[in-house]
């Protein structure tokens, strides 16, 4: 298992995308990343964590595949 995390506060990316040997977003992996306006979510992520995107005003596109079971409270309010 692969788990993302640790890109909170960056508000220099703008885009990302999650590749399939990724499984897990981790707990605020890009909270506050305020620059972020897209995400495309690989299809080997189950689970998608905790505030993991919270704060991230510019987003206006996410991909989340069919595969993802579990997402975390506020992950993306």
């Amino acid at each position: 298992m692969v788990k993302l995390m640790l890109f909170k506060d960056n508000s220099s990316i703008t885009s990302v995308t999650i590749t399939d040997g990724v499984t897990s977003i981790g707990n605020q992996a890009f909270r506050y990343c305020t620059g972020l306006t897209r995400v495309v979510i690989g299809d080997n992520v189950t689970s998608i964590g905790t505030e993991a995107f919270e704060y991230c005003s510019s987003l206006t596109s996410v991909n989340i595949p069919d595969g993802v079971t579990t997402i975390g409270s506020s992950a993306f309010s």
